[in-house]
């Protein structure tokens, strides 16, 4: 797909309002996948809201079909929450902790990408694809992309 276009369909998605919502709001709701960002990251085991267990529970029942939860685990088991440290252990048990995130590039499925921090977006998915070549023949001039793939 060309850049410019690519580039206008991806700016169609920064309007987020509809997305971001915080736990204490979204009683009652659900989406098909969920993005939980857990925001605390401290080593001594301050989480502020999440230790409320009934917002906790808002947050992990919302998902039909799957979520996603960007964090660190090293906060919340040093929290001592109980329901954290079960809900730890259960994904742990079952594979699904990882210590980073792989991101799988659309142009380049067999591109993956694993970011952990903020620095690991900035230098590895700035453009939000990967670091190879976009590749693509503009339809304007006929060249190829030179950019990163997004």
């Amino acid at each position: 797909m060309p850049c410019k276009r690519r580039h206008a369909e991806l700016t169609a998605y920064t309007d987020t309002r509809r997305f971001l919502l915080r736990a204490a709001s979204y009683q009652g709701e659900e989406n098909t996948l969920i993005l939980v960002s857990l925001v605390r990251s401290n080593p001594t085991g301050s989480i502020g809201f999440l230790r409320t267990t009934n917002r906790a529970n808002v947050l992990l029942s919302r998902a039909k079909h799957g979520m996603f939860m960007v964090g660190n685990a090293n906060t919340l088991r040093a929290s001592k929450s109980p329901m954290w440290g079960t809900v730890l252990d259960l994904l742990q048990r079952a594979g699904q902790l990882a210590p980073a995130l792989p991101l799988v590039c659309q142009n380049h499925p067999h591109t993956v990408t694993h970011v952990a921090t903020k620095d690991d977006f900035l230098s590895r998915a700035r453009d939000g694809g990967c670091a190879e070549p976009c590749g693509a023949r503009l339809a304007y001039c006929g060249h190829v992309c030179p950019r990163r793939c997004v």
